[in-house]
């Protein structure tokens, strides 16, 4: 019989289902794609899109939430601070909020909340993800459909969920669902069915809207 080898298991081993090569795309990188299809697909919105954040402008709107943002939002805002408010459904169909927009619109929730206005528990899917409340001040909403719901990033999630995670806020109802695991993980996403052809400008609703909506 041969001699045995052993297997040298100090060698640092990929994880499952983890490519070993694979490099995910920067924030810039996916600005430049989205970007080449607006200007092919829906020019119009490419120009609604505000110059980036300046390091003074994320550092107030930190200063204000109380919470560092995560890295990869930042670079997204420092290439685009937002759309100017017209509601181009840039991202996920809904508006693409500037540091200023996030600021209100977090302020007024935070202010709704303190008021009680709905103190009521709410279910979370997956369950477990979020935590069980109306709002929470450690959600900072990204994006608005301009009826009051919102895409907000995640910094305290539930025992399950991951912090920075994408959850959708509906106020008409009690359920909290995550979108994503992360900003990168949403917004890679988004790109890829825009540039899948599953998106286009709608005429009626004066928007970007995925075509199976319209």
């Amino acid at each position: 019989m041969g001699k045995l080898e052993m297997t040298d298991t100090s060698v640092e081993q990929p994880m499952p289902n983890e490519e070993p090569h694979a490099e995910r795309p920067t924030m810039d990188a996916l600005w430049t794609r989205h970007e080449s299809w607006l200007t092919s697909n829906y020019p119009d919105g490419l120009l609604t899109l505000n110059d980036g954040a300046s390091v003074a402008e994320l550092s107030t709107l930190e200063k204000t939430l109380g919470q560092q943002l995560p890295d990869d939002y930042r670079s997204w805002l420092s290439s685009h601070n937002g759309d100017n408010g017209n509601e181009a459904g840039l991202l996920w169909s809904n508006e693409f909020m500037s540091t200023d927009r996030v600021a209100s619109q977090w302020q007024m929730m935070v202010t709704l909340s303190e008021q009680n206005i709905r103190d009521i528990p709410t279910e979370s899917d997956p369950k477990g993800h979020i935590v069980p409340v109306w709002w929470h001040r450690h959600w900072i909403p990204i994006t608005s459909d301009g009826a009051g719901n919102l895409e907000c990033l995640d910094l305290t999630p539930g025992p399950n969920g991951t912090i920075g995670q994408i959850i959708d806020y509906d106020n008409e109802t009690i359920h909290r669902t995550v979108l994503a695991s992360s900003f990168r993980e949403w917004i890679s996403e988004f790109v890829e069915r825009v540039e899948a052809g599953e998106y286009g400008y709608s005429q009626d609703y004066g928007r970007l809207m995925p075509f199976e909506e319209m």
